[in-house]
């Protein structure tokens, strides 16, 4: 099973969001057999449920439906496990790294869809009106489509 792990601040807003919407492009390519994608966050609260705003604008605008969505925090077993790690900012690239400098090779930001190092960071919409969230989300969901491709292309389902 290939591993994308998504990580942000704390694991309520960004993280979760990109998450869902990588699954729902790998679900519409058929590889949900041989994709897991999940999420965590460098200061994450174990057990925090998803951002209210985060979770509308999921449902509101994709038909996601989140309602099992627990903050994770990074460790070293979720990163060991990853195969992709894609951070949603040039800091938490970064700040992955130096925790975990093994992982040097596997750590990408969500702008780098074709990890080629071109950092960029999703702003984020936490505290934010619902408008700030929506605006995260299509954005990464843009993204996501991209990553959707290369994960078809690494895996050779293209």
């Amino acid at each position: 099973m290939f591993t994308v792990l998504f990580v942000c601040t704390g694991n309520t807003c960004r993280s979760p969001m990109a998450q869902w919407l990588l699954k729902k492009h790998i679900t519409a390519m058929k590889l949900d057999d041989a994709v897991a994608v999940q999420s965590a966050g460098l200061y994450a609260f174990s057990g925090q449920e998803i951002s209210p705003h985060a979770k509308k604008t999921l449902a509101h605008h994709y038909a996601i439906e989140v309602d099992d969505h627990v903050a994770q925090p990074l460790t070293n077993e979720r990163v060991e496990a990853a195969d992709w790690i894609i951070a949603l900012t040039l800091d938490h690239k970064m700040r992955i790294i130096e925790t975990y400098p093994f992982a040097l090779a596997k750590v990408f930001t969500l702008h780098d869809t074709l990890r080629l190092g071109r950092d960029a960071d999703v702003q984020d919409p936490f505290g934010g009106s619902l408008a700030v969230y929506e605006k995260a989300a299509k954005e990464i969901d843009e993204l996501c489509q991209k990553w959707a491709q290369q994960i078809a292309l690494t895996l050779g389902n293209v």
